[in-house]
């Protein structure tokens, strides 16, 4: 029911008009009559109305002086005006003060319902619009966040906004970037490897980042959060000068990245872009920040960079890649560790100074690995498990995050590398000393046997086969033809009845006496000391 109030100074006609008129048929309550209008603003001072019916000449105030005060009072409430005077000027001024009708007097009961009917429907239009602005209102405030989201990511779209709609916005969405100076951050969370492959436990490390950020940013007023398609945080900062926004920037995102490191155990890349100067200029910031993401690979995971801190010109030195390679296969021929892992180190430094991007980095570290390979496939040293670490390598760098974990398969590699050919070199050595031993068992019966004969007899040099004999057997060439002499003269002595001279002659001795020599140096006895010594056995 709507309420409607009569005022009227006569009593007669505010009863004949309130009991003639059926008012619930037409949807109205009659709240009250009245017989001035000082007590029908007193009225709308108390309580809600929907409807003031006035006579136009009262004592104190009139009709119009209470319409003019309706209207600039309570506009939402609807005047209609009962006049005996047909006067043209008090019809303009009801106009004047929006009254819906002016009727004059007399009028019969079907022409006040007739009246009736017609306010009511307005009043139902009304309510209707009323009902449908309200629920327009609630949605728009349920969406507000995601208006402003899309506004705030608009911000940095590759096509411009209007400046008139910016302005409009940045008013309506009562946002914090009074500029003139802005810059743009970059919050990128980064998954745990065991939740790598939940898609849920990722938007809600996501969430969690985002929502830190905010409670920071908006508890300080330094800017503006949303959150972008691919679950990144993006920040934007306002301030009065450059120096203002940078440091606010900086000390926000330092407070963010402990929170997030700390109290969430949430690892963090956060990139900070280049300050710019007026609203229209941060999709520059935000590209400069963008521009850092590829950092992150050289320079490793869970820290700030800021834009201001790397050069974007091409370093002038050159990397030498044959160079590195020859230096590294020597120390991997020469199964050199520690050398071996600082050259890597080296490289990879080298690599991460000259801000390769990640695709030129596998380019280098493959070409390195090719070289290794190359080398051991044209000697003894190439196997089917080097083909295999070989390949494991290259299926994976690819997925490899970070510049440092490259650096680690490629060192693991070249050590798997190395060891593999110091293994092989054992053997082969291993090979030639008994090869060797062989052939001096076989003839250390001749008094010429020389160290150049049994090289000759193995097609090697002799430095390198004193090398290799003396680490394969713990002898030298000489140590071993004597031993092996020795021994023989021992099971001579002990078998046959030749003499001291004899037996010299048999194991390659030419003087006697220089073969007694040599006997007690590796028996501790004469020839003739060792003979009796069997003999009292």
């Amino acid at each position: 029911m709507y309420k409607a109030v009569l005022v009227d100074d006569e009593a007669l006609i505010r009863d004949a008009i309130s009991k003639t008129i059926p008012w619930n048929t037409f949807g109205f309550e009659l709240a009250a009559t009245c017989q001035n209008a000082r007590q029908v603003v007193q009225l709308l001072n108390e309580q809600p109305l929907d409807l003031v019916i006035t006579d136009i000449c009262m004592p104190f105030m009139d009709g119009l002086e209470l319409a003019k005060y309706i209207y600039e009072n309570h506009p939402q409430v609807m005047v209609i005006i009962i006049s005996g005077y047909d006067d043209f000027d008090y019809a303009k001024q009801a106009v004047r003060y929006k009254v819906q009708d002016y009727l004059l007097k007399p009028i019969t009961a079907a022409e006040f319902s007739q009246i009736l009917e017609k306010v009511r429907t307005l009043l139902d239009q009304r309510a209707q619009e009323q009902e449908y602005l309200s629920k327009m209102k609630h949605t728009y405030d349920e969406n507000l966040p995601t208006l402003k989201n899309r506004f705030l990511a608009g911000l940095i779209a590759p096509s411009p906004m209007a400046a008139d709609y910016i302005s409009d916005k940045l008013e309506e969405f009562q946002t914090e970037l009074k500029g003139p100076y802005y810059l743009c951050a970059i919050l990128d969370p980064i998954p745990a490897a065991e939740n790598i492959s939940s898609p849920s436990f990722e938007s809600l490390t996501a969430f969690s980042v985002y929502s830190t950020a905010r409670d920071i940013i908006y508890a300080t007023r330094a800017g503006e959060v949303f959150q972008d398609p691919s679950n990144q945080t993006i920040l934007y900062f306002s301030a009065p000068t450059k120096e203002q926004v940078f440091t606010t920037a900086k000390d926000s995102c330092l407070e963010i990245h402990r929170l997030v490191t700390t109290l969430l155990d949430i690892q963090l890349n956060i990139t900070i872009g280049k300050p710019v100067y007026t609203l229209h200029k941060l999709p520059l910031s935000y590209q400069s920040a963008c521009s850092l993401l590829e950092n992150f690979f050289l320079m490793g995971s869970n820290q700030i960079l800021v834009y201001s801190d790397f050069s974007r010109e091409l370093p002038g030195s050159t990397i030498n890649r044959s160079e590195w390679i020859s230096k590294i296969l020597n120390f991997i021929k020469a199964n050199k560790i520690q050398e071996l892992d600082f050259l890597l180190e080296q490289f990879v430094q080298t690599l991460r100074k000259n801000q390769l991007s990640k695709q030129k980095v596998i380019l280098y570290i493959q070409s390195v690995v090719l070289s290794i390979m190359n080398f051991l496939d044209n000697t003894i040293f190439y196997s089917d498990l080097l083909f295999e670490e070989e390949q494991k390598l290259f299926d994976h760098i690819s997925e490899m995050e970070q510049l440092s974990e490259m650096g680690l398969a490629l060192t693991r590699f070249c050590h798997t590398v190395a060891e593999a050919i110091h293994s092989r070199h054992e053997d082969y050595n291993q090979k030639q000393a008994r090869l060797a031993l062989d052939y001096i068992e076989q003839n250390y019966s001749q008094s010429s046997l020389s160290l150049p004969d049994v090289c000759s007899h193995l097609s090697m040099s002799t430095s390198r086969f004193s090398t290799i004999f003396k680490n394969s057997t713990g002898e030298t060439f000489i140590e071993a033809l004597t031993r092996i002499r020795m021994e023989h003269a021992k099971d001579l002595m002990a078998h046959t009845s030749l003499k001291a001279y004899q037996i010299a002659a048999q194991v390659g001795y030419t003087d006697p006496h220089y073969f007694s020599i040599a006997f007690k140096k590796h028996t501790k006895m004469t020839p003739t000391e060792y003979m009796k010594s069997l003999q009292e056995v």
